[in-house]
């Protein structure tokens, strides 16, 4: 388990985004439980959001590609 301060160390780096680093600064002021179930929460839910976004993406250019051949 990292430490607090591995954890601080992480938020310096500057390759993280701003999002991310504000979000393990929080994380140390909570339960870490609670912030690890949150979190666990919060990926289950961006991962279903960005896989409904990308097969969105996908049926469109289906739908697009479909029409121009149609077209053909």
């Amino acid at each position: 388990m990292p430490s607090d301060e591995e954890i601080r160390s992480l938020i310096s780096n500057s390759s993280l985004s701003e999002w991310f680093k504000h979000a393990l600064l929080s994380a140390l002021e909570r339960d870490p439980k609670g912030a690890a179930a949150d979190a666990g929460l919060l990926s289950i839910i961006l991962d279903k959001r960005a896989n409904s976004l990308e097969a969105y993406a996908l049926a469109l250019k289906a739908i697009l590609e479909a029409k121009r051949s149609s077209f053909s």
